[in-house]
Protein backbone atom coordinates (compact mmCIF):
# COMPACT_ATOMS: atom_id res chain seq x y z
CA UNK A 1 0.00 0.00 0.00
CA UNK A 2 1.29 3.47 -0.88
CA UNK A 3 2.24 5.96 1.80
CA UNK A 4 -0.28 8.81 1.96
CA UNK A 5 1.13 10.70 4.95
CA UNK A 6 4.86 11.36 5.20
CA UNK A 7 6.09 12.56 8.58
CA UNK A 8 9.66 11.30 8.83
CA UNK A 9 11.52 13.50 6.33
CA UNK A 10 9.05 16.34 5.94
CA UNK A 11 5.28 16.50 6.24
CA UNK A 12 3.41 15.64 3.05
CA UNK A 13 -0.12 14.49 2.31
CA UNK A 14 -0.30 12.41 -0.88
CA UNK A 15 2.93 14.04 -2.06
CA UNK A 16 1.93 17.64 -1.36
CA UNK A 17 3.81 19.59 1.32
CA UNK A 18 1.68 20.43 4.35
CA UNK A 19 2.47 24.00 5.34
CA UNK A 20 2.32 25.39 8.86
CA UNK A 21 3.40 24.09 12.23
CA UNK A 22 -0.11 23.51 13.58
CA UNK A 23 -1.45 21.45 10.65
CA UNK A 24 1.75 19.38 10.83
CA UNK A 25 1.37 18.94 14.58
CA UNK A 26 -2.28 17.94 14.14
CA UNK A 27 -1.46 15.29 11.53
CA UNK A 28 1.43 13.96 13.64
CA UNK A 29 -0.76 13.75 16.75
CA UNK A 30 -3.44 11.86 14.84
CA UNK A 31 -0.86 9.55 13.26
CA UNK A 32 0.65 8.77 16.65
CA UNK A 33 -2.75 7.50 17.80
CA UNK A 34 -2.56 4.63 15.33
CA UNK A 35 -6.07 4.97 13.95
CA UNK A 36 -7.77 5.56 17.28
CA UNK A 37 -9.69 8.80 17.79
CA UNK A 38 -7.94 11.50 19.81
CA UNK A 39 -10.23 13.52 22.10
CA UNK A 40 -10.52 17.24 21.38
CA UNK A 41 -8.89 18.28 24.65
CA UNK A 42 -5.89 16.04 24.08
CA UNK A 43 -5.46 17.39 20.53
CA UNK A 44 -5.46 20.93 21.88
CA UNK A 45 -2.67 19.94 24.30
CA UNK A 46 -0.67 18.21 21.58
CA UNK A 47 -1.02 21.02 19.03
CA UNK A 48 -0.81 24.16 21.20
CA UNK A 49 0.89 22.87 24.35
CA UNK A 50 0.90 25.49 27.09
CA UNK A 51 -0.25 28.17 24.65
CA UNK A 52 -3.81 26.93 24.13
CA UNK A 53 -6.12 29.59 22.66
CA UNK A 54 -8.94 31.06 24.72
CA UNK A 55 -11.61 29.24 22.69
CA UNK A 56 -9.69 25.99 22.22
CA UNK A 57 -12.60 23.98 20.82
CA UNK A 58 -13.34 26.56 18.13
CA UNK A 59 -9.65 26.93 17.31
CA UNK A 60 -9.34 23.16 16.90
CA UNK A 61 -12.37 23.09 14.61
CA UNK A 62 -10.84 25.85 12.47
CA UNK A 63 -7.50 24.03 12.35
CA UNK A 64 -9.18 20.77 11.32
CA UNK A 65 -11.16 22.60 8.65
CA UNK A 66 -8.05 24.28 7.24
CA UNK A 67 -6.09 21.03 7.30
CA UNK A 68 -8.93 19.26 5.49
CA UNK A 69 -8.98 22.04 2.91
CA UNK A 70 -5.26 21.55 2.30
CA UNK A 71 -5.23 17.74 2.41
CA UNK A 72 -8.72 16.72 1.37
CA UNK A 73 -12.00 16.31 3.20
CA UNK A 74 -11.26 12.64 3.93
CA UNK A 75 -7.88 13.33 5.59
CA UNK A 76 -9.35 13.85 9.07
CA UNK A 77 -12.49 12.13 10.32
CA UNK A 78 -14.68 13.15 13.25
CA UNK A 79 -15.08 10.10 15.47
CA UNK A 80 -17.11 10.46 18.66
CA UNK A 81 -15.61 13.18 20.84
CA UNK A 82 -12.41 13.34 18.83
CA UNK A 83 -10.71 13.06 15.48
CA UNK A 84 -8.68 10.39 13.69
CA UNK A 85 -6.86 10.12 10.40
CA UNK A 86 -8.98 9.04 7.47
CA UNK A 87 -6.31 6.56 6.36
CA UNK A 88 -4.96 3.35 7.81
CA UNK A 89 -1.71 3.13 9.72
CA UNK A 90 -0.08 1.30 6.83
CA UNK A 91 -0.40 4.53 4.81
CA UNK A 92 1.65 6.56 7.33
CA UNK A 93 5.41 6.34 6.84
CA UNK A 94 6.28 6.35 10.55
CA UNK A 95 3.78 3.59 11.34
CA UNK A 96 4.89 1.60 8.29
CA UNK A 97 8.51 1.90 9.40
CA UNK A 98 7.67 0.61 12.89
CA UNK A 99 5.65 -2.28 11.42
CA UNK A 100 8.48 -3.27 9.06
CA UNK A 101 10.97 -3.32 11.93
CA UNK A 102 8.63 -5.52 14.00
CA UNK A 103 8.20 -7.87 11.03
CA UNK A 104 11.95 -7.96 10.37
CA UNK A 105 12.70 -8.79 14.01
CA UNK A 106 10.11 -11.57 13.99
CA UNK A 107 11.46 -12.99 10.71
CA UNK A 108 15.08 -12.94 11.88
CA UNK A 109 14.80 -16.22 13.78
CA UNK A 110 13.00 -18.15 11.05
CA UNK A 111 13.98 -16.60 7.72
CA UNK A 112 17.06 -14.37 7.70
CA UNK A 113 16.64 -13.57 4.00
CA UNK A 114 13.13 -12.22 4.60
CA UNK A 115 14.35 -10.31 7.65
CA UNK A 116 17.07 -8.76 5.50
CA UNK A 117 14.56 -7.71 2.85
CA UNK A 118 12.18 -6.21 5.44
CA UNK A 119 15.02 -4.34 7.17
CA UNK A 120 16.14 -2.88 3.84
CA UNK A 121 12.57 -1.78 3.11
CA UNK A 122 12.41 -0.14 6.55
CA UNK A 123 15.69 1.68 5.95
CA UNK A 124 14.45 2.93 2.58
CA UNK A 125 11.51 4.54 4.39
CA UNK A 126 13.86 6.13 6.91
CA UNK A 127 16.20 7.48 4.22
CA UNK A 128 16.29 11.25 4.55
CA UNK A 129 15.15 11.23 8.17
CA UNK A 130 16.73 14.32 9.76
CA UNK A 131 18.72 13.87 12.96
CA UNK A 132 16.22 13.63 15.82
CA UNK A 133 15.52 16.80 17.76
CA UNK A 134 16.32 15.58 21.26
CA UNK A 135 14.96 18.74 22.86
CA UNK A 136 11.93 19.19 20.62
CA UNK A 137 8.52 18.59 22.05
CA UNK A 138 5.28 17.79 20.36
CA UNK A 139 3.97 14.86 18.41
CA UNK A 140 6.07 15.41 15.29
CA UNK A 141 9.36 15.51 17.22
CA UNK A 142 8.33 12.40 19.15
CA UNK A 143 7.45 10.53 15.93
CA UNK A 144 10.79 11.45 14.41
CA UNK A 145 12.69 10.30 17.51
CA UNK A 146 10.80 6.99 17.34
CA UNK A 147 11.58 6.82 13.62
CA UNK A 148 15.31 7.27 14.33
CA UNK A 149 15.14 4.47 16.91
CA UNK A 150 13.30 2.25 14.43
CA UNK A 151 15.93 2.98 11.78
CA UNK A 152 18.69 2.00 14.21
CA UNK A 153 16.84 -1.22 14.99
CA UNK A 154 16.44 -1.93 11.27
CA UNK A 155 20.19 -1.46 10.77
CA UNK A 156 20.86 -3.95 13.58
CA UNK A 157 18.44 -6.50 12.11
CA UNK A 158 19.96 -6.01 8.67
CA UNK A 159 23.45 -6.66 10.03
CA UNK A 160 22.39 -9.82 11.87
CA UNK A 161 20.33 -11.11 8.96
CA UNK A 162 23.15 -10.42 6.50
CA UNK A 163 25.57 -12.30 8.74
CA UNK A 164 23.23 -15.28 8.88
CA UNK A 165 22.86 -15.49 5.12
CA UNK A 166 26.55 -14.87 4.53
CA UNK A 167 26.13 -11.50 2.85
CA UNK A 168 27.27 -8.00 3.65
CA UNK A 169 24.69 -5.44 4.81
Amino acid sequence: MAVALTLLEDVRWRGQVVAGDRPRALLAALAAAGGRPVPDGRLVELVWGDEAPADATKSLQVLVSRTRAACGADAIVRDGAGYRLGIGSSEVDSARLAALVREARAALEVDAASARMLAREALALADGLPPPDRDGDGALAALRRAGAADAAAARAVLARASSRVGAHA
